[in-house]
């Protein structure tokens, strides 16, 4: 699958374990709720993060 290429800019970071082996698989990034999340298994924990709207912040909120 062809992906357009467009410029980006880092304006937040934020650190969310797991997140580098998340990204490979399907259901890393999750659109729910109109809102896009990233959700990482690390040391046993499952954690979902809400990505902000701000962008001077990476995650709005995060459960785990």
């Amino acid at each position: 699958m062809n992906r357009p290429r467009v410029p980006a800019r880092l304006l937040a970071g934020e650190s969310l374990p797991g997140i580098a082996e998340a990204l490979g698989n399907m259901d890393g990034r999750l659109l729910l709720d109109g809102a896009h999340r990233l959700v990482t298994r690390h040391g046993g924990v499952i954690t979902a993060g809400r990505v902000a709207a701000d962008p001077s912040r990476a995650l709005a909120d995060r459960a785990t």
